[in-house]
């Protein structure tokens, strides 16, 4: 299981590497000056100035729960599945609201946080559980991503980089005009 968790964060930070600017997240960030309790993940959100928020992601891995609901499903043991549908949907509710209490903290943070789960199969089956992800937004502010859409939000986090950057940019060509113009 320690390898399981040290390979999925490696997946992630893979992505991370892959689709945001170097510099843009930290690892293991404490997020609460009163808790040492650190984030796997701290996004650093593209913003003018110099306190920019981050957004904290944290991978979960409710593997026995999962594979409790496998195993009934396979069976196909009706009453079973249905408990272990219960008791993942429990584990999921409960990861995501100690995701909130410890990492979403702003001005530090933005007003959510993230609950990675490690593969698509997983995200399906807490999916199919009708309302909970968005009962789980609006109780926690904790958005549920798998590997299939935690890709989506980091690159609309990375065109806000390169939206900063032109607009940088642009600022910087405006002052050359400015300087070049009270020259003539």
């Amino acid at each position: 299981f320690p390898q399981y968790c040290r390979a999925v964060s490696r997946s992630v930070r893979a992505m991370l590497d892959d689709i945001l600017p170097p510099g843009a997240y930290e690892t293991n960030r404490k997020i609460r000056p009163d808790s040492d309790e650190a984030v796997e993940f701290a996004v650093i959100m593209p913003m003018r100035g110099e306190n920019r928020p981050l957004l904290p992601i944290d991978a979960k891995f409710p593997v026995e729960d999962y594979e409790r609901l496998l195993a009934a499903s396979e069976a196909g043991d009706v009453e079973a599945e249905r408990a272990a549908t219960r008791l993942l949907e429990r584990r999921v509710r409960d990861e995501a609201k100690k995701i909130a209490a410890k990492y979403i903290h702003p001005p530090i943070t933005v007003e959510f946080a993230v609950l990675y789960l490690p593969t698509d199969s997983l995200y399906a089956e807490i999916a199919r559980i009708p309302g909970l992800i968005d009962a789980i937004g609006r109780e926690s502010r904790v958005l549920v991503m798998g590997p299939s859409l935690l890709p989506a939000l980091l690159r609309t986090i990375h065109l806000g980089f390169v939206t900063l950057a032109l607009e940088q940019n642009a600022d910087q060509i405006r002052d050359l005009l400015g300087a070049t113009k009270t020259e003539m």
